[in-house]
């Protein structure tokens, strides 16, 4: 496993802020998914852990937002799913790094 130390982990807070927009409401995009998850025990019937690490972090985040950004259609990014790689996509994965943070508190 890496471990990633307080400055890499800053920035890439950093860099998922560059690439956030509007998260979580997205124009005419369904987030019918991403509410649905209520604890982070939801979080395991999607495929949240992008990077394989073992964690559902902002590695993960940040490899789904440069996919959508990029234009990518790799299914691997699918997180929910439908067929499209899109920020209904994002918005699961940012809702479980806030539930894993909120569940460790």
């Amino acid at each position: 496993m890496i471990r990633i130390s307080g400055v890499a982990s800053l920035l890439m807070i950093m860099l998922a802020m560059v690439f956030a927009v509007s998260l979580p409401a997205h124009a005419g995009e369904p987030v019918e998914k991403a509410a649905s998850i209520q604890t982070f025990d939801d979080c395991a019937s999607f495929n949240t852990d992008l990077n394989g690490d073992g964690a559902i972090d902002v590695a993960d985040l940040l490899a789904v937002k440069k996919c959508i950004h990029d234009g990518c259609s790799d299914s691997a990014y699918d997180v929910d799913g439908d067929g499209a790689v899109n920020e209904a996509d994002a918005d699961i994965v940012l809702k479980c790094i806030e539930l894993r943070r909120t569940q460790r508190q």
